[in-house]
């Protein structure tokens, strides 16, 4: 059974897919499941647990434990990210079972407890004791106090209105991104010249948009990632075109609209010209995946439960 059910099935745990929440002691942890379908290599479980109180001195020691520790227990990678120990469970072929994790908490908790790191809850937002309730904010759970999490969420709101009114700049923000996809689609366009087809290095035309869209002043918006679409697609039908020209140049043929349409039409040359096109929609769109990701992330989208 996929670990996170086994928490809530067999310990009681909240689940609301694809993380759940439960509490050790004191101890707050939320394990939230990750699945990438293009890359499995990605799969893994993740495990949040707020030390708020955490001091350098326990910080380094704690790292320095899960060094020693990381391959018995099983932890692919970990961090101390603004007070939240993260924890990334190796998973394989063979997925964390609910026995694993049991070790992986009993031995944790008992290195926390042992060397006195945030045994004692504390709000969130405020710093002090005596908590009496929950806030999750970005779906990881965290010790507060029912009154600072209504003024917390009054602030977020505050915020994001405050975030809705800032000026876009999706003109320049554009035109940056038209000079940024051009930039990168250079090096295609110069491969192109000296090798032939190089199309798979349309992977970079995503990233110089983005770079270009930020760099002339555009603000990151959920509508970001789909305008940024338009100067990255335009950019790899440049980029074919590019390459129409240098074929009509090599053959001495006359750089016409007429030819153009024939080097599109003749199924003795459109066959390579079209594969050429297919292959950098692909590779841009393999790419596009993660300026996705990253445009995301950028967004500000902040949420408090």
């Amino acid at each position: 059974m996929n670990l996170c059910k086994s928490l809530a099935q067999i310990r009681g745990w909240e689940y609301r897919k694809p993380y759940v929440y439960g509490k050790i002691d004191n101890y707050l942890i939320t394990v939230r499941q990750v699945i990438d379908y293009l890359n499995t290599a990605n799969n893994c479980k993740l495990v949040f647990i707020p030390l708020t109180t955490i001091t350098q001195e326990q910080a380094d020691n704690l790292m320095q434990f899960l060094n020693d520790n990381k391959k018995e227990l099983k932890v692919r990678a970990f961090d101390l990210d603004r007070g939240v120990l993260v924890l990334r469970l190796h998973e394989t072929f063979k997925g964390y079972t609910l026995e694993q994790f049991d070790k992986l908490i009993e031995t944790l908790v008992k290195f926390l407890k042992d060397y006195e790191i945030s045994t004692v809850p504390t709000c969130l937002y405020c710093n002090n004791g005596d908590v009496n309730a929950i806030m999750k904010v970005d779906k990881i759970a965290f010790h507060a106090h029912e009154e600072c999490i209504a003024k917390a969420q009054c602030d977020l709101e505050n915020t994001k209105n405050e975030y809705k009114k800032q000026k876009k700049n999706y003109v320049s923000g554009m035109i940056g991104a038209f000079i940024g996809a051009i930039i990168g689609a250079i090096p295609w366009m110069l491969l192109e010249l000296f090798w032939g087809f190089a199309a798979v290095l349309s992977l970079l035309i995503g990233y110089a948009a983005y770079y270009g869209y930020q760099k002339l002043g555009g603000l990151t918006t959920k509508t970001t990632k789909w305008l940024i679409l338009i100067p990255c697609l335009f950019a790899v039908v440049v980029s074919n075109l590019f390459a129409i020209t240098n074929y009509l140049l090599s053959e001495e043929i006359e750089l016409s609209f007429s030819e153009y349409v024939k080097v599109y039409t003749d199924s003795e040359i459109s066959r390579d010209i079209l594969a050429n096109l297919g292959i950098g929609i692909l590779f841009f769109l393999l790419g596009y995946i993660s300026i996705f990701r990253k445009i995301k992330a950028d967004e500000f989208d902040r949420e408090i439960e």
